[in-house]
């Protein structure tokens, strides 16, 4: 965040175009400027009425990630197929936009009826080429529904209940993992102190001495 944040700044404190292309300034940016918010959204763990939903949501996060993960390959998969099958069609013209698409399939939005429906039905071809936008329709459908079948519904479903066990899991520690994260606080900001002023309230140890100084006693003293 801080180096994304420096390299953003740096031509305007130098008054120089240092990168040759501005695009980069503005690419950290923009990176530094997601990088802020997410580290400001992460620090209301430390907020004990937040702290929940934030510990929620990082461990449905890094439950996600693993999933996909280990399925990236067989997303890759499908994307290069689509890629082969489709790459006539805007949203599969390279490798590279045919896994984003994949990525939005996944939830859900598979444009049927754009991607294949109209365009077999019809037999449409490329503007100016005698090429079909679906040259193997029957091979592209039954691949179609086997990626609805097994990723928009199985994979889907799948992540969505590891996310709600993950959610029980958490509400059950929620009070540890609160006092977890406020015990690393203090210890983070006590290593930012300076060593003669830990030095100087430091003890070795603490004595609690019980039914002193107490409220019922100074109260019975007044009597």
């Amino acid at each position: 965040m801080y180096l994304s944040t420096l390299i953003f700044i740096l031509p305007y404190l130098t008054n120089q175009e240092l990168y040759g292309d501005v695009r980069v300034q503005w690419t950290f940016g923009t990176l530094a400027l997601l990088l802020c918010y997410s580290n400001w959204c992460l620090s209301l763990r430390r907020i004990t009425s937040l702290s929940l939903y934030i510990t929620m949501y990082i461990e449905v996060l890094q439950t996600f990630v693993r999933v996909i993960l280990i399925f990236a390959v067989l997303l890759l998969g499908y994307a290069l197929v689509f890629y082969v099958l489709l790459k006539e069609e805007d949203t599969f013209s390279s490798v590279w936009v045919s896994m984003a698409k994949i990525f939005v399939m996944l939830l859900g939005e598979v444009d049927y009826t754009d991607i294949l429906s109209d365009n077999v039905v019809n037999s449409a071809k490329v503007p100016g080429t005698s090429n079909l936008y679906v040259p193997l329709p029957v091979l592209s459908y039954i691949l179609f529904i086997l990626f609805v079948l097994s990723v928009s519904i199985v994979l889907m479903n799948l992540l969505v209940g590891l996310a709600v066990g993950d959610i029980d899991s958490i509400q059950k520690t929620a009070t540890l993992l609160n006092l977890i994260d406020q015990a690393l606080l203090v210890d983070s900001i006590r290593k930012r102190y300076p060593t003669w002023m830990l030095r100087l309230t430091y003890k070795e140890h603490l004595e609690f001495k019980l039914n002193q100084n107490t409220t019922v006693k100074r109260y019975g003293s007044l009597k």
